[in-house]
């Protein structure tokens, strides 16, 4: 896993009313992949940073597209932190970081049912 992350917003669960995060200005949606990995982490930044993440590639690029559109804000780490973006090399997924306490972790991910979705169906996938 890689990770990078600063300080976020926060918020507990996604708003998936917020129509920019997951409508109109994010990539993934305006190419129909609702319910993907990288909708949802693209949508979840979004709201958690309030400005595009700067990717849009698949699961397994997207901290290497972030760290590249931000290198001011964003470093890769092999440690996780709150509010970091976590790729899974081998696996092509992407998610968001949410809590990290001793040695557990709390991540907010897409895609659970493995297809793309509408996006009514895709606000449940999570």
């Amino acid at each position: 896993m890689r990770y990078v992350g600063i300080t976020f917003r926060g918020g507990t669960n996604p708003n998936l009313n917020n129509l920019e995060a997951w409508v109109t200005k994010n990539p993934y949606a305006q190419a129909g992949l609702y319910g993907q990995c990288t909708w949802f982490a693209w949508g979840r930044f979004y709201e958690l940073y309030g400005y595009d993440p700067g990717f849009s590639g698949d699961g397994s690029s997207c901290v290497k597209e972030l760290v590249a559109a931000y290198p001011d804000k964003f470093e890769r780490s092999s440690s996780p932190k709150a509010g970091a973006v976590f790729s899974a090399i081998g696996h092509n997924h992407v998610g968001i970081v949410i809590t990290v306490k001793d040695n557990t972790l709390t991540v907010q991910e897409g895609n659970l049912d493995g297809i793309t979705n509408t996006f009514q169906d895709a606000k449940k996938d999570w």
